[in-house]
C-alpha cells in the first residue's frame, strides 16, 4: 500500500529538501489538507493492523480457552474501532472536498473532538493489549524472577 501524499509533492520531506518541482506540486496540485487526509487514511488502516497482529501473536503463544475468549473481546473492540476510525475521515465533511476547500457549502465535524475520542480509544486498546498476556505469565510454574522478566518483555511495547 502506498501513500499518495508520500509520492506526490514530497510529503514527509523537510521543506528545504523539496526539489523545485516537488515544491510546485506540493503547493499547487495538492493542498496540505488533501495530503493530510491521505496520511490519515493510511494511519487508520495501519494502526489497527499492528494491534491485531500483536493479539494474534499472543494467541499463538497462549492457546488456553480463557485467553482466547479475552483476546476475542479485544479483537472485536479493535475491529469496531478500526471501522469507526476509517469511516469518520471518509465522511468528516459533506461534501468531502470541503475538507480542503473551506469555501464550499456544507459542513465538517469537529476534528478536535474526533482526535480526542480516537486517541482515548486507541490508548485504551493499547493498555488492554499490554495487559492481555500478564495473567498467563503470572500463572506459569516458574520462579518469580522469571515471571518478572517475562512480564517486562511483554511490557516492552510501552516504550
Amino acid at each position: 500500500m502506498t501513500n499518495p501524499g508520500a509520492s506526490i509533492g514530497g510529503s514527509g520531506k523537510h521543506f528545504k529538501a523539496l526539489t523545485p518541482s516537488e515544491n510546485t506540486l506540493f503547493f499547487k496540485e495538492l493542498t496540505q489538507d488533501q495530503i493530510f487526509l491521505s496520511n490519515e487514511l493510511v494511519y487508520v488502516l495501519a494502526s489497527p493492523a499492528i494491534k491485531l497482529s500483536i493479539i494474534f501473536f499472543y494467541r499463538r503463544i497462549f492457546s488456553v480457552p480463557n485467553f482466547k475468549k479475552a483476546s476475542n473481546v479485544v479483537i472485536a473492540l479493535t475491529v469496531a474501532w478500526a471501522i469507526a476510525v476509517f469511516l469518520v475521515p471518509c465522511f468528516q465533511c459533506r461534501p468531502l472536498a470541503k475538507y480542503w476547500n473551506h469555501k464550499l457549502p456544507g459542513h465538517c465535524i469537529d476534528s478536535l473532538k474526533y482526535i480526542i475520542g480516537n486517541q482515548a480509544v486507541n490508548i485504551s486498546l493499547d493498555f488492554m493489549i499490554l495487559a492481555l498476556p500478564q495473567p498467563m505469565v503470572w500463572r506459569l510454574h516458574r520462579p518469580r524472577k522469571d515471571k518478572i522478566a517475562l512480564s517486562a518483555i511483554f511490557l516492552v511495547g510501552t516504550l
